[in-house]
């Protein structure tokens, strides 16, 4: 689990710094989940995005203080990472893998929430900033 929340908090680095000061500012031992799959809903609102769905499979959830689901944006729905604090959204206990539990892989649970729009930053330019 702390190699997948460490890689969770790398990858809060290649956000813009208003995102980072969000994250971090308050807490620099602060935790974040990841989820891969794109699996909410995300409607595009006055500064920001409206999110609501489930993700499925959020990596260390059970300890996190943030998470880092992504969500399809733009027509075409391509696909974008977002951060969002523990306050805005619920757990569903679904994952009991033996000899992985200790990862907390469960369902981010998330009905309408605003994320601004510093705390969106589409996938493929997080990949730019690595190459």
């Amino acid at each position: 689990m702390l190699t997948l929340v460490n890689a969770c908090a790398w990858v809060v680095s290649l956000f813009p710094e208003r995102a980072r000061a969000d994250v971090f500012g308050a807490d620099t031992q602060v935790k974040i989940a990841g989820a891969l799959a794109p699996t909410a809903r995300a409607e595009r609102v006055p500064g920001g995005y409206r999110v609501s769905g489930r993700r499925p499979y959020s990596s260390g959830i059970a300890h996190a203080s943030w998470a880092l689901p992504r969500i399809p944006v733009g027509e075409s729905g391509e696909p974008a990472m977002t951060l969002v604090p523990a306050t805005d959204y619920g757990i569903e206990h679904t994952w009991a893998v033996a000899g992985m539990r200790g990862t907390g892989s469960d369902t981010v649970v998330a009905d309408e929430f605003f994320v601004p729009e510093h705390r969106v930053v589409r996938t493929a330019a997080l990949l730019e900033r690595v190459s």
